[in-house]
């Protein structure tokens, strides 16, 4: 399973978090820009199955152009950057 992680605190105050994701076999990417754009989201999404995710802007554009994604988790409180009803109609759990 892969899991693109955009979110900028994944990890920060449980570094543990990060290691039993990994020992499970799961491989983490992160964003290749601190704080992505949804076009920037949907150029690294292809291929993840997941997405970690802090304040970032999860929109159709986001979510059309993932090809395998299953999960969205937003990495803090509130989901008012993401789409939800439209993720949901696509059987993303969020």
């Amino acid at each position: 399973m892969k899991v693109l992680v955009t979110s900028k605190s994944f990890g920060r105050t449980n570094p543990g978090a990060i290691s039993r994701l990994k020992e499970s076999g799961i491989e983490l990417f992160w964003s290749d820009v601190s704080s992505p754009s949804p076009a920037d989201i949907a150029r690294q999404i292809p291929g993840a199955d997941a997405l970690i995710v802090g304040n970032d802007t999860v929109n159709r554009q986001v979510i059309d152009a993932a090809d395998r994604l299953k999960l969205i988790h937003m990495n803090g409180t509130g989901l008012d950057g993401i789409d939800v009803s439209y993720a949901s109609a696509r059987g993303i759990y969020v």
